[in-house]
C-alpha cells in the first residue's frame, strides 16, 4: 500500500496523528490496531519519517532520512518484527539498550513494534517498564492486529488508534 492510498483510506487516523503532530502534542506511545492490511504499518513508518526527516515538507520521502528509514538502515529508528512467532526479552532489551546510549545522529529517536501481540510475557513486562518512564524525543509506535493479546498496562501507557477495515471495493478503485 502506497502512502498516499494509506492517508486516503486511514484519513480519520492520518488526521489525528497529523493533528497531535503539527499541535505538538504528540504522545510518546502509540497503540495502531486494526485488521491485516489496513494501513497500519505504513502509518508508523510513516510517522518514524515524519520525525527524523529534516526537510521543511516533512517527510519529504525523498531525503537521506525517509530513505533510510524505508530501508530498516536509519541509527534513529529501530524496528523489531518477531523472530519466528514471537518478540523476545532480548529484543526488547537490545532497544532499551541501543536507546540508552547517546544518539549519534541527535534528534528524535523512534522504535516501532510490528505485531506487538506476539512479545512473551519477559518481553511485554520489559517494554511496560520502558514505556513508564517516557523520554522527550522518544515515540513508540505498537502495531498490532490483536488488541486484546498486549498486556492492559501496556495498553494503558499508550493512545490506541484504531485503523478501519479497507474494504476491497475501496482498494480495488484506489488501484
Amino acid at each position: 500500500m502506497t502512502f498516499e492510498l494509506m492517508k486516503s483510506l486511514q484519513s480519520d487516523a492520518y488526521r489525528i496523528l497529523q493533528n497531535s503532530y503539527y499541535l505538538e502534542k504528540l504522545s510518546h506511545a502509540y497503540l495502531f490496531e486494526g485488521f491485516t492490511g489496513c494501513g497500519k504499518d505504513e502509518m508508523a513508518l510513516y510517522m518514524a519519517m515524519q520525525l527524523v526527516c529534516k526537510n521543511a515538507n516533512k517527510p519529504c520521502l525523498e531525503c537521506k532520512d525517509c530513505k533510510r528509514v524505508l530501508s530498516n538502515q536509519h541509527m534513529n529508528v529501530v524496528i523489531i518484527k518477531p523472530t519466528t512467532e514471537i518478540i523476545k526479552k532480548e529484543q526488547i532489551d537490545d532497544l532499551i539498550r541501543e536507546f540508552s546510549m547517546t544518539s549519534l545522529e541527535g534528534g528524535n529517536q523512534v522504535y516501532i513494534i510490528y505485531e506487538a501481540e506476539k512479545m512473551n510475557a519477559s518481553a511485554s513486562n520489559a517494554l511496560l517498564k520502558f514505556l513508564e518512564e517516557p523520554t522527550p524525543n522518544r515515540y513508540a509506535f505498537l502495531v498490532t492486529s490483536n488488541k486484546e493479546r498486549i498486556l492492559s498496562t501496556i495498553i494503558s501507557r499508550t493512545q490506541v488508534i484504531h485503523f478501519k477495515p479497507v474494504s476491497t471495493k475501496a482498494l480495488v478503485e484506489a488501484l
